[in-house]
């Protein structure tokens, strides 16, 4: 499952080491995104968690 904008982390562990890292270090980054370590059971915790995560795709419009 291809993940985040343009499918640049292939896997939610990718996403999470791309997170720990501090994100993409640009001005519009927002000031609370700073880097944060993560034991690998910590993050194999948080992807197992994500997984359980379900729902439905569901379109959107704006309103008139």
């Amino acid at each position: 499952m291809p993940a985040i904008h343009a499918q640049r982390l292939a896997t939610l562990h990718d996403v999470m080491k791309h997170y720990e890292n501090g994100g993409i270090d640009r001005p519009s980054r927002s000031p609370l995104m700073m880097p944060i370590e993560l034991a690998d059971q910590e993050r194999d915790d948080l992807v197992a968690f994500m997984d359980t995560l379900t729902g439905t795709n569901q379109e959107t419009r704006a309103r008139p």
